[in-house]
């Protein structure tokens, strides 16, 4: 029987804030190590323009990074965006946080 060590829970607490116009923090903690089933090797954030009809994950621009917080750039000045992250092994990803919504400055503010 071959086992799969993809981690069992989603990303912890994760919050966001903007930055200024087209950039937003995202900040998380990792899976409880109890659900991790392996090594971590990094994280994904998923996001969506959240004023869009299509706003689901299936629509989502991905990002991968090792630490456990990122700066998302290149955004739309003033609009709200959906965000989940996951955590994944060398075997897969962990299921999605649940969505935190976050939305970017106004322009020159």
């Amino acid at each position: 029987m071959l086992v799969t060590l993809v981690p069992g829970a989603p990303p912890q607490a994760v919050s966001g804030r903007p930055l200024n116009h087209e950039s937003v923090l995202i900040e998380w903690k990792p899976p409880p190590i109890s659900q991790q089933n392996g090594n971590i090797l990094g994280y994904k954030i998923l996001y969506v323009d959240n004023e869009k009809e299509a706003n689901n994950e299936s629509d989502a621009k991905v990002m991968e990074v090792s630490k456990t917080e990122a700066v998302v750039r290149n955004l739309k000045i003033w609009t709200e965006y959906k965000f989940w992250v996951r955590a994944y092994t060398k075997d897969g990803d962990s299921p999605s946080s649940p969505p935190i919504f976050v939305k970017t400055q106004e322009s020159g503010k």
